[in-house]
């Protein structure tokens, strides 16, 4: 671990921003009447529950890892230890996965499509403005050991 690198992380935006804002925007054209409905019906609900229960286990295992090494899941914090166990030995990036599941389940729950094409700009915002940057300062911390993670763990699936 190099500690003279170990500075705080600097995003253009919280990731959690990205979470509300884009299921803010979906929700309000939902209300707004101006959206075309999908999977009608308790399939629809029924899955779209589903979604949202297995997004929050997936999120409260993810935050057991950061409790258990005594991290923050805070990206903006300095970070001192690389997680590596529970969904973080799957994939690297279960939160913002999460996230995103969760979303998709709000959207079958509501049977919104306008909600629905909200998960990719969720997905470009992540994949292409935020965890490359993460990546970098990890890589910049734990060197050869990030690079072997990220080598043998998958960036989502």
């Amino acid at each position: 671990m190099n500690i003279e690198n170990d500075r705080p992380l600097k995003l253009p935006f919280p990731p959690f921003l990205v979470h509300f804002i884009t299921v803010g925007l979906g929700f309000l054209i939902h209300l707004s009447g101006y959206d075309i409905l999908i999977i009608p019906g308790f399939f629809g609900e029924s899955s779209g529950y589903f979604l949202m229960i297995v997004s929050v286990g997936m999120l409260l295992a993810s935050l057991f890892q950061f409790y258990k090494t005594d991290e923050t899941p805070n990206p903006s914090d300095p970070t001192r230890y690389l997680l590596g166990t529970g969904l973080y030995k799957y994939i690297r990036n279960p939160m913002y996965l999460s996230g995103m599941l969760f979303n998709v389940g709000l959207a079958f729950s509501l049977h919104s499509l306008v909600m629905l094409a909200f998960i990719p700009v969720q997905f470009l915002c992540f994949n292409y403005f935020i965890i490359p940057k993460e990546e970098k300062y990890l890589m910049d911390i734990f060197g050869i050991a990030y690079e072997k993670y990220s080598n043998s763990t998958r960036r989502w699936f």
